[in-house]
């Protein structure tokens, strides 16, 4: 628990420190345009129990066990426009499928 609180504080001081040196005045990089993308991935896992059948009467409904498998999907496209070094807007679409 300790090492979780200590890597917490570690992140919060390194993201909350003042920047050491002034931003340059223009951008180096221009990040309009328009983008595309997909996604995907797949999940297994196994459930296995007895259900309840009350709230007073809990592992007293009948036994599952079930093979919880499958795959996942999808795919976006967007746009975004940058007018100053600081000035950036963007719009995106996207579908996922399970």
């Amino acid at each position: 628990m300790k090492k979780i609180l200590i890597a917490g504080i570690a992140v919060a001081a390194f993201f909350g420190a003042p920047a050491l040196a002034a931003p340059p005045a223009g951008s180096m990089f221009d990040w309009s345009g328009f983008y595309f993308g997909g996604d995907g991935g797949y999940g297994w896992g196994t459930s296995k129990g007895t259900g309840a059948t009350a709230a007073l009467a809990p592992n007293s409904g009948p036994p599952y066990d079930f093979d919880a498998n499958g795959g996942f999907g999808g795919g976006f496209l967007g746009a975004q426009k940058q007018w100053a070094s600081s000035s950036l807007a963007s719009r995106r679409i996207g579908k996922a499928q399970a």
